[in-house]
């Protein structure tokens, strides 16, 4: 293989619906867990989750999802970001900054580490 095209997967971060790191989402895999739950009640904007039937309203069917634990806990100090910024940042970026810090550590690595490095990021989603 071309060295200048070579690539190494060296650190994986990931969260799923009932894992929460790589070693809990190999668990899931290997046990055949489903967590695709019914959406319960307490959750905020519970009542836009509802489809009612065109033909008889009386009649609502419920979404079931599969929901990620700890969406809103968020270190933002750990990656520089003040209080007032990390309020308007998006739930799925901080995912991809926690799930991107997830994977330095499992490599071994600090940012130190990578400043001037030929590094990248790759970021999978279905």
């Amino acid at each position: 293989m071309d060295e200048e095209k070579a690539v190494a997967v060296i650190g994986i971060g990931c969260r799923f619906p009932g894992a929460n790191d790589k070693d809990e989402y190999w668990r899931l895999l290997l046990n055949s867990e489903n967590h695709i739950v019914e959406v319960k009640s307490h959750r905020s904007g519970f009542d836009n989750h509802f489809i009612t039937d065109p033909i008889d309203p009386e009649i609502k069917q419920t979404y079931r999802a599969g929901l990620v634990e700890r969406f809103s806990c968020w270190d933002n100090k750990v990656f520089g970001i003040t209080e007032q910024e990390a309020e308007w940042i998006d739930p799925q970026q901080r995912f991809v900054l926690d799930c991107t810090h997830m994977a330095m550590e499992d490599a071994g690595l600090t940012r130190r580490d990578l400043d001037g490095t030929n590094t990248g990021v790759y970021i999978g989603r279905n």
